[in-house]
């Protein structure tokens, strides 16, 4: 494209009034990536740029994070050689054999496993870190007060929606390690058997908020932890969505689990904890936006797209529709689902509605995702109700 081309497609984009709303602020962005430099082609040198391009939502200040960049650094979590002996028990002479032999002891000292431990995560967060990989904070600050019971800002801090005060770290711990010398504190059953010791046992047992399971024991402890950000067969999505269900109070609602799309042997590691509070929140909303006095039919969906390499998770409001109109929606999200974008969805997950509209158009509009701008989709086929789609 020789120079002529490039003037005469830029002042097209600069001064067509045939962009719609969405095209227009799409073009504002890819000025501001591409063409920041560039004084405004016609004009006088001097004369004002083109607008500047919101960076974000309307509505929401945060800076987008990628759901894939926390999978990433989970996945990575759990399969460093040390770190990984923090969320599954301790149950082979070969893995005490492996930590004495990086703590460069002949026996287990869980003083210096805690160095190794601390260590071990200190470089872990620092390689994202240096490549300028943004993380959810919520994940991270969990991980860090589950190790050693303090915040990224190295204050004292609990963890997990049970507000739990025992760490790796914790002062009980501590004690019981310096009465209890070279012994396991998270031992799986044969370990257990040959130390004659079950490990650290809590002083005060707890209920889990996510799966109602008893918390007696570290073991148990470093289980439950595990159950806060990897989704699998034994700790499934659908047994912590019944569990939430029967404590939850949601009014009118009648939840039904899709018997073709959704499969309990998906695994995904993320932040569980933020699932759940999406899920309350849209749930909520929908019983908020029954269309009548019946209650709101809701299916869930859970499944993989080979195609796409995502995982979703749908909610499927049946007996509804969405009141705003597809131009409406893209102007503005309502402050209940920018509050839900800011405090549960951004970097947990991309959020999309897939809709019949208030003016009866059917389409996807992407509430969050990479995309700098709202953006509706028109959907040929019939759409039935309102969808909230969440992308890992």
């Amino acid at each position: 494209m020789d120079s002529t081309d490039k003037q005469y497609l830029l002042n097209f984009l600069l001064n067509s009034k045939k962009l719609t709303r969405a095209q227009k602020k799409k073009r504002d962005y890819l000025f501001e990536r591409d063409f920041s430099s560039v004084i405004r082609p016609g004009s006088q040198e001097g004369e004002p740029e083109p607008p500047q391009p919101q960076s974000h939502r309307p509505g929401i200040s945060d800076e987008y994070i990628s759901p894939k960049n926390i999978q990433h650094f989970l996945r990575d979590f759990n399969q460093d050689d040390v770190l990984k002996y923090t969320c599954h028990l301790i149950d082979m002479d070969e893995i005490i054999e492996s930590i004495c032999k990086s703590c460069q002891t002949d026996s287990y000292n869980y003083f210096k496993h805690l160095a190794l431990i601390r260590n071990h995560f200190s470089e872990l967060t620092k390689k994202y870190q240096e490549k300028q990989i943004k993380l959810s904070p919520n994940m991270v600050t969990l991980i860090n007060a589950y190790l050693f019971g303090t915040n990224l800002k190295k204050k004292p801090c609990n963890w997990s929606s049970n507000d739990i005060d025992i760490n790796w770290s914790c002062n009980q711990l501590i004690d019981w390690a310096k009465k209890n010398p070279g012994i396991i504190p998270n031992p799986g059953t044969n370990i257990a058997k040959k130390q004659n010791n079950s490990g650290f046992r809590l002083e005060s047992a707890f209920k889990s908020k996510t799966t109602g399971k008893r918390i007696k024991s570290f073991s148990d402890l470093v289980i439950f932890f595990k159950c806060q950000f990897h989704i699998r067969e034994e700790n499934s999505l659908s047994s912590i969505l019944n569990y939430v269900n029967q404590q939850s109070k949601f009014g009118p609602v009648n939840i039904a689990f899709s018997q073709k799309k959704f499969n309990d042997k998906i695994e995904l590691l993320t932040d569980i904890d933020k699932i759940i509070q999406a899920y309350r929140i849209i749930v909520r909303m929908c019983v908020e936006h029954k269309q009548s006095d019946e209650s709101a039919q809701l299916e869930l969906s859970f499944y993989d797209d080979a195609e796409t390499d995502y995982t979703y998770f749908c909610i499927h409001h049946l007996n509804s529709i969405y009141k705003k109109t597809q131009k409406n929606v893209i102007e503005r999200i309502g402050e209940t689902q920018s509050n839900l974008i800011s405090k549960q969805i951004n970097g947990l997950c991309d959020l999309f509605v897939e809709a019949v509209f208030g003016d009866n158009s059917c389409g996807r509009v992407n509430l969050w995702d990479e995309s700098p701008v709202l953006e509706f989709q028109p959907i040929n086929k019939k759409i039935e109700g309102v969808k909230y789609i969440m992308r890992f």
